[in-house]
């Protein structure tokens, strides 16, 4: 909420697990009104999902709480100019889909992520298996294949 506090932008918030989603719709409804929030995750059904989605985009709501896994794939956000990873899931593909999802056509500003992470935790541990995955990837496109299924 600190934050939050300290910019006016439009934000993606992610969160891995369901509590964790209520919990902070819970205190973003608080903080600036449930007409600020728009949500896109498992127990949101689908109509009050794209009103949500249609709200954030068109700017009369400030803020979409999601998960990587609903909301990770195939969505325009271009209206979000901050994106907090609150907790992450441990697949590279949904964080690097989830990065995009402010990138489409349509964006004209910079786009700012930030992590959220408390060191020794589970989700210290997922940030470190993502850059691993991510180190791995790289290294596999830079060589090239290297022969050993020829």
């Amino acid at each position: 909420m600190e934050l939050l506090r300290e910019t006016d932008a439009s934000v993606i918030i992610w969160a891995n697990y369901q509590e964790n989603i209520r919990e902070i719709v819970s205190e973003l409804s608080l903080a600036y009104g449930e007409d600020q929030v728009a949500q896109w995750w498992g127990a949101i059904p689908g109509p009050e999902r794209e009103a949500g989605e249609a709200d954030f985009q068109a700017g009369r709501r400030r803020f979409m709480v999601s998960s990587q896994q609903s909301g990770g794939l195939g969505r325009t956000w271009t209206r979000a100019t901050l994106v907090v990873y609150y907790s992450n899931h441990q697949s590279l593909l949904l964080r690097q889909q989830s990065e995009d999802r402010p990138h489409r056509i349509g964006q004209t500003s910079a786009v700012t992520y930030i992590d959220l992470v408390t060191p020794a935790t589970v989700d210290s541990k997922i940030i470190e298996s993502l850059r691993a995955q991510e180190d791995v990837a790289r290294r596999v496109l830079r060589d090239g294949p290297s022969g050993w299924l020829s």
